[in-house]
């Protein structure tokens, strides 16, 4: 069994540059086999189950037992989720249907429940020391007594049971949440537990709340600061969301709108410009865009954005740095602005094949960012479905036809990218030879290892005349065998 996968995973190696399976493999149904053998050998190393042998050639391919495997990587962010929950919220059971920053939390836990059996026991005790219950009884029934309790304590304190819009209580418990919650899964509460909410006035028919005006300035005005502190900016992008789905872009064009009208106090006027607050956001859309262009170079080494590119923050980068080009040709852009942009390389000439070159470049980036390497597998596609290893085939031959432009070719360069891949096997190999003959005093590797596999596919060449004069000269330069003797296999 061991041997098969082990062979499996050398052929995988020698195709992909890679032991350990691909991201965009580990879903693939001709790869289950081999995944699930790979993922139980890190855990039989990580449980010291692995003999030192199998360890020691598994490391010869250059397999990596550091990675985690799928468990541990659902369970750390689920893990961290959870304790990010209970900071905010002073509890750590949430309900089963609770999506937490964009994460379906309360399933995870669920999981967590019902498959306790493959949880070490590390595991368990990190969930138990914060406060999580194996028990879905239990763990119910403690997240319904504490927003029990808090509500009736709102109640006692503003004489209404049904929390406002946002309510944390002085623990930090999200209190109009809770109920919200209550309300739709109204139909999987016990009767007792509907008896009680009821009696207390809670409703839990589908209602909305709605802050009092100051209250509501004063939710707003804190989102534009945390937005700020996070981004730099206190102007948020069209359309823009927190992650518990607080509409502030529309908060804030209720705000500029107010102030147009004078029906905004001269407080919170010079307390929203103290932050950073725009009330035209066209005045200041260039300063916006040219600081946009400008992150887009520092982090890809070129300004000129895809037409379709749009940043982290929603700002559609690719389309206004379309609308600059128009109004240049249309002679409608200022020289100060003209000379700005220019002064950060952009071009004012962007055609089809530049956007898809850098739609191709920024991707490689990208990877190389994720594996460490920019030479993507020749079937490389990612994760939203851009065949990657086919553009840079693409690349290579434009390179070898000469129709790749120096400017280009530099940038490859730069980030390591390999023009001539099998080139590139050959000089490692060769180097790793020079540091055999180095330590050991003669190049020639035994078979058993991973150099004497290289140098024994060179011999198979050497003998199929598929070797070039230059890399035969190169070899027999450092004393290199084209035959070894029976005793050094």
């Amino acid at each position: 069994m061991f041997e098969k996968g082990f062979q499996n995973t050398a052929k995988y190696k020698e195709q992909y540059g890679n032991a350990n399976l691909l991201p965009e493999h580990r879903t693939s149904s001709f790869y289950k086999e081999l995944y699930t053998w790979q993922r139980n050998k890190i855990r039989s190393y990580k449980k010291g189950k692995l003999s030192g042998e199998k360890t020691k050639r598994l490391e010869e391919i250059g397999f990596r037992f550091d990675l985690p495997t799928q468990h541990e990587e659902s369970f750390e962010k689920g893990f961290h989720l959870t304790v990010k929950y209970k900071k905010e919220n002073g509890i750590a059971n949430v309900a089963r249907d609770c999506v937490f920053r964009g994460f379906k939390l309360g399933r995870w836990q669920h999981n967590m429940r019902t498959r306790k059996y493959v949880l070490s026991e590390s595991e368990i005790r990190r969930l138990e020391e914060i406060g999580f219950s194996f028990d879905l009884k239990r763990s119910h029934s403690e997240s319904f007594e504490k927003g029990f309790q808090e509500t009736v304590k709102y109640k006692e304190q503003y004489g209404n049971p049904n929390a406002r819009w946002g309510y944390k209580t002085t623990d930090n418990f999200d209190l109009y949440q809770w109920q919200s919650q209550q309300r739709r899964i109204k139909n999987k509460l016990s009767t007792e537990e509907v008896k009680r909410l009821e009696e207390i006035g809670l409703r839990l028919d589908d209602i909305k709340t709605k802050l009092p005006p100051d209250e509501s300035f004063e939710k707003g005005f804190t989102e534009t600061i945390k937005y700020k502190e996070q981004h730099g900016d206190a102007n948020v992008p069209h359309g823009y969301k927190t992650l518990q789905g607080y509409k502030l872009r529309r908060w804030q064009e209720c705000q500029r709108s107010s102030y147009k009208k004078g029906k905004l106090d001269r407080e919170k006027i010079r307390r929203l410009e103290d932050v950073g607050f725009v009330w035209s956001l066209r005045k200041d859309a260039f300063k916006v865009g040219l600081q946009e262009t400008i992150k887009y170079k520092e982090r890809f080494g070129y300004p000129n954005a895809p037409q379709n590119y749009v940043t982290a923050e929603g700002f559609n980068l690719g389309s206004w740095q379309n609308t600059k080009r128009q109004s240049y040709k249309m002679g409608k852009l200022s020289d100060e602005r003209i000379r700005k942009l220019e002064e950060v390389g952009f071009k004012w000439n962007f055609n089809i094949e530049d956007e898809s070159f850098e739609k191709g470049f920024n991707e490689t980036l990208k990877y190389k960012e994720q594996f460490g390497n920019a030479n993507a597998p020749p079937a490389y596609k990612t994760s939203d479905g851009y065949p990657l290893g086919r553009w840079q085939s693409k690349r290579r031959q434009a390179y070898k036809g000469g129709r790749l432009s120096p400017e280009k070719i530099k940038r490859f360069e730069e980030i390591g990218f390999v023009f001539k891949p099998y080139d590139a096997s050959f000089e490692k190999g060769l180097m790793e030879t020079l540091k055999y003959k180095e330590q050991f005093g003669d190049p020639n590797a035994p078979d058993s290892c991973k150099l004497g596999k290289w140098q024994g596919k060179k011999r198979q060449a050497y003998k199929k005349g598929k070797l070039s004069p230059e890399r035969i000269k190169r070899l027999e330069d450092i004393g290199f065998k084209w035959q070894l003797d029976n005793k050094r296999k």
